[in-house]
């Protein structure tokens, strides 16, 4: 993302695409494995919406993301709250592609985003971290790169012409945290309870095991064992 912030900082919009990188970043700071063979790439863009609506830029990206993939590579994906595209074989889930939001703001006007997506593609990933899988060790083939990014970008222009409503609603259709026992991860502490819902402002609505009900707006969702 080094090289999509000074493009961002000069004002301007971009799609940064590297073949390998040894910086790579994930949530909270954590070291994303970058080899070749993935798709690396950040989108810099200038939204003309308002900063209380930046978190749809995730579900935006992920439901690109997703759908990208299904119809290059021909088979199902799903969402995890709050940024990943998982892979799922029989109960089994591996994580196939992330996403990264950075945005700088004043107030309440958006000066940037940066919208960091990583994709296994070609890359060998399930020996070096088991929870994750490319897709080429899925489909036994190599694919093109091009047409993937090609159809995410398609996918991404189209998404942000809709309402937030039809962009929830569709990132739901495709959800495995919804309906599932969660453990939330976040700086102040760690909730277990209920995925039940998206709020129209984009939190994970969850009820916890003495029935309250908390929004929550960032944070690492583990799936546990038991459905809601």
């Amino acid at each position: 993302m080094d090289i999509a912030k000074k493009i961002a900082e000069k004002g301007e919009e971009a799609l940064v695409i590297a073949e390998t990188q040894t910086k790579g970043k994930g949530r909270l700071g954590r070291f994303w494995y970058s080899p070749k063979g993935g798709i690396w790439m950040s989108l810099v863009i200038k939204p003309t919406f308002s900063l209380k609506e930046a978190y749809l830029l995730t579900y935006v990206a992920a439901l690109a993301t997703a759908l990208a993939i299904e119809r290059v590579a021909g088979i199902r994906v799903y969402l995890k709250w709050p940024n990943d595209i998982i892979y799922k074989e029989n109960d089994e889930e591996k994580k196939l592609a992330g996403i990264l939001l950075e945005v700088k703001a004043e107030i309440d006007k958006i000066n940037y985003a940066i919208i960091g997506i990583g994709i296994n593609v070609n890359n060998e990933i399930s020996s070096f971290v088991p929870e994750a899988i490319s897709l080429k060790e899925i489909l036994k083939k190599e694919l093109k790169r091009k047409d993937i990014i090609k159809e995410l970008i398609k996918n991404f222009k189209d998404l942000l012409e809709m309402e937030s409503i039809k962009i929830l609603n569709l990132w739901k259709d495709k959800s495995l945290t919804l309906g599932r026992k969660v453990k939330i991860i976040h700086p102040e502490g760690e909730k277990i309870g209920f995925a039940l819902n998206i709020s129209d402002d984009g939190a994970l609505l969850l009820k916890t095991e003495d029935t309250k009900i908390l929004k929550i707006y960032s944070g690492d969702c583990i799936h546990l064992r038991f459905s809601f």
